[in-house]
Formats: C-alpha cells, sequence, structure tokens
C-alpha cells in the first residue's frame, strides 16, 4: 500500500500566492466575514486562560505508580521521571484582576503526593510569572494560586446550579503543551459522583461534557456561551488517556466556595456530621416507607456524635439540607463537606416513614473517633479512619511508607485482617512482609511493606 505524503506548509509557503496575486488567474474576495458571537466571547475568555507548570527538584523514585491523574494530564512527567528538575503541565483559570488562579490539586502536586516545589504561570502573551501556592484541597479537587501582577485579564463566575443539559459549553485550556486550545460541546450530565476519579473518599457533583478535554486542560475553563466560568476542567473518562467525549468539571459553585475558603484560611476544615451514609435505593425507599427514591440513608448513627445528639437514629432518612435537595449519598456528603465544623444544618427527612426535621450542629473532623494518627511500626504514614477502612493522610518524603503508598489512598485490610482500626491495624503488622489491600483511584490494589 502506497503512503499518503504529509505536507508541512511553512508560513512563507503559504503566503507566497498572496505574493503573486496579480498574476493569479484566481479572484480573492477580501470582505472580512462577519465576527461570530462565540468568536467576539473566547476573544474576552482565552487571555484569562494561563498554563501553570509546576516544577519537580528531587527525583521520582521508580516505586511511584502514576495515578490515572498522572498518566492522563502530566504524560511527560511519567516518561522522564528520572531527571533532576522536570516541569508537568496543566491549565488554569484568572478569577480576579490581582492574580488569583484557581487550577486543579493534582496539577500543582506531584506523584508523591507532596505539593509541588515550585509553580510557574504563563500568561496567553507569553509572560511567565512564579505562583504561590494559596492552599489545595484533595477532596475537591481544587488549588488556589497567586500570581504578583495587577490589570489581568479575569473570567467571571456563573451559576452552576443553574446550568442545564444541553447548554453549550467551552472548553479552554493548553492540551499536550501546543497551546491555547478551545473546544465545543454541551453539557451531556450533571451532579455526576461515585467515579473516585481523584482518589478515594472524593467529593464529588461533576458537570459532564462532550467539548473535548485532553491531557494539559486539567484545571482549565468549561464556560457559557456568555463567557462565564461554569466548571473546572478535572478529568475525562478513558481507557486510554484520551478524549471519547466523556470529560468532567467541578462546578463553578463549588470551585468558588472552596478557592473562598482558601483565600480565607489556607486550608479546608469540613463539619463532622456522625453518621455512615448510603444512597437510597429501591429496597430503602421500601422498607423506610418513603415516598419517592431519593435522599441519603444514615445506615449507622455514631453513638454520642453530632447527628446522635440532634435526634437522627440510624434507618432514618434525610431528604433535604438548609432547603437544598439530597438526592443521594454523594449530594450529602458535598453538602456537608462545605459546612464549618460549629455550623448548624438543618435536615429534614423520614424516622419510620414519618416526616422528621432536626437541626445539627457539626462537629469537627477529629470528633467521633475520626481523629489522625500514626503507627509507630510504619514511620512517616499518617492515616485516618473513614467508612471504608483507614486513609493516607500523610506521607514523610524520605520513609519507606511514602515509597509504597500516596495521601488519599484507603487501607482496606492488612495480612487478612479486613476490619481495620487503629488497634487492629497495630496488631496485624508483624515482622518481615506485610501484605495491604488498598483502595487507589477506585480499584484494589496490593502493596507489599517489609518491615525490618
Amino acid at each position: 500500500m502506497s503512503r499518503i505524503p504529509f505536507f508541512i506548509f511553512t508560513a512563507s509557503t503559504l503566503a507566497a500566492p498572496l505574493a503573486q496575486a496579480e498574476t493569479s488567474p484566481f479572484s480573492v474576495d477580501p470582505t472580512p466575514a462577519p465576527v461570530s458571537a462565540e468568536a467576539a466571547m473566547l476573544d474576552k475568555v482565552r487571555p484569562a486562560i494561563v498554563s501553570v507548570f509546576p516544577g519537580r527538584l528531587a527525583k521520582t523514585s521508580e516505586s511511584e505508580a502514576g495515578s490515572p491523574m498522572d498518566r492522563y494530564f502530566r504524560p511527560d512527567e511519567e516518561k522522564d521521571k528520572n531527571k533532576p528538575s522536570e516541569e508537568g503541565v496543566g491549565s488554569g483559570v484568572i478569577v480576579s484582576a490581582d492574580g488569583l488562579i484557581i487550577t486543579n490539586h493534582h496539577v500543582v502536586t506531584l506523584s508523591s503526593g507532596n505539593a509541588a516545589d515550585s509553580i510557574t504561570v504563563e500568561l496567553t502573551d507569553r509572560r511567565r510569572f512564579p505562583a504561590k501556592l494559596i492552599g489545595s484541597d484533595r477532596l475537591t479537587d481544587i488549588a488556589l494560586l497567586r500570581i504578583e501582577a495587577n490589570g489581568l485579564p479575569m473570567l467571571p463566575f456563573a451559576d452552576s446550579a443553574k446550568v442545564r443539559v444541553g447548554d453549550p459549553v467551552y472548553a479552554v485550556g493548553n492540551p499536550f503543551r501546543i497551546g491555547l486550545t478551545v473546544t465545543r460541546g454541551i453539557v451531556s450530565a450533571l451532579d455526576r459522583s461515585g467515579l473516585n476519579i481523584s482518589g478515594s473518599n472524593t467529593f464529588e457533583g461533576f458537570i459532564q461534557t462532550d467539548a473535548a478535554i485532553n491531557p494539559g486542560n486539567s484545571g482549565g475553563a468549561l464556560t457559557d456561551s456568555l463567557g462565564r466560568l461554569v466548571g473546572i476542567n478535572t478529568a475525562i473518562y478513558s481507557q486510554g488517556g484520551g478524549n471519547i467525549g466523556i470529560g468532567f468539571s467541578v462546578p463553578s459553585n463549588l470551585a468558588r466556595a472552596i478557592a473562598g475558603r482558601l483565600l480565607r484560611d489556607g486550608r479546608i476544615s469540613r463539619g463532622f456530621f456522625g453518621a455512615r451514609s448510603e444512597s437510597v435505593d429501591q429496597d430503602i425507599a421500601r422498607a423506610a416507607k418513603l415516598p419517592a427514591i431519593t435522599g441519603v440513608h444514615l445506615a449507622d448513627v455514631v453513638s454520642g456524635g453530632p447527628a446522635d445528639k440532634a435526634g437522627w437514629k440510624s434507618g432514618d432518612v434525610i431528604t433535604s439540607i438548609n432547603g437544598q435537595p439530597v438526592a443521594d449519598r454523594g449530594a450529602f456528603r458535598l453538602i456537608i463537606s462545605l459546612s464549618a465544623p460549629g455550623e448548624t444544618v438543618n435536615c429534614l427527612g423520614f424516622h419510620e416513614g414519618k416526616p422528621v426535621e432536626h437541626a445539627v450542629k457539626l462537629g469537627s473532623e477529629t470528633d467521633g473517633g475520626a481523629g489522625e494518627f500514626e503507627i509507630g511500626a510504619i514511620p512517616g504514614l499518617r492515616l485516618k479512619p473513614v467508612e471504608k477502612g483507614l486513609e493516607v493522610v500523610k506521607l514523610e518524603p524520605k520513609s519507606s511508607a511514602a515509597k509504597k503508598f500516596k495521601t488519599g489512598q484507603v487501607i482496606t485490610a492488612l495480612n487478612d485482617e479486613k476490619t481495620l482500626t487503629e488497634p487492629a491495624l497495630e496488631t496485624a503488622i508483624r515482622l518481615g512482609v506485610n501484605t495491604f489491600t488498598v483502595l487507589a483511584d477506585g480499584s484494589e490494589i496490593t502493596v507489599i511493606l517489609r518491615l525490618e
């Protein structure tokens, strides 16, 4: 089979016919095409999108396995992981004229789980600025940066609660480092959750779009037809790493709320409700005598916790919080995650088929046995109990644990011990080979750690 020739045209090649226009037999209509509303809108949007380069000063251990986020959005980092200094690439959105930029947590986080050693931001006019990391939140995959500049172009936020399936949207970012790129699509779905895209125990409620999103778009803008920010592009669904028309964006309302709290406090403190929850299905709805299959089922209320003190019981169902409908567990966790410790949330629901209402004063994340702890036998590993096991919340970079685990992973079993608590983990650890079952990026993996 003969090959089809692939020609590369330079600017001078393409311009040559114009220089010979006087002798050309072809006619040219010099009238410019009318500027479309889309083009005019994107002329204002594009200058507010930046490229984000997280620097890495230390070598990456060969034993560290890249997550789906690393493979999809920082492909070059894995390829050159043994270089002493290497940059990944992502995108960001300028949201204030004095230099505040929203991007993704995973864009400014290295594969070890630690923050990048340095961050550089490049504007569309090719100016580069060192960026300061104001704060970052893994559970919503949002980070806030600041650069020292004024009078910058910026994007206003839209109310993402008013976005509808079918609305036209535009994804803007720097895919594959080829430069600023715009793709067009529609909103394909709303409130996508339970995907474990950013790791275990995260808070989701994504806008789904078929606008093409590729490696490097992460942290960039999803805008509406008026050029307002409706989402932060975060991930794609793909088995091979390429775009297949299923992309996910963090809704602008959530991104704005998280960024505001990061700007104020530098970190996110979340309220503790005190119950293990699950989405209502048909069987639960029938057993609880619900009028519809919606809400969150309180499978186990922590004794003495905030929900228990407020009057909620195991088996109850919550359908609304502060006037916001609670369709499922994802919506419940997201609403609670945006509430601070000490805040009171008014919850409506059902107890044994009868409507009930209880106001819950939220505790802190360290209440109810949810505090962090360390295991003496594994230095540098800090854990926290969550519903499915023990979540890795911190790793010392030089520890043996940092070579095996990543923050956000959840240990669900150790040496055949499947009910893990702090005492159970201490008991199950032994000298020699230890076999951990770990929930990582939605899948179970086995981690082997030898203790001498």
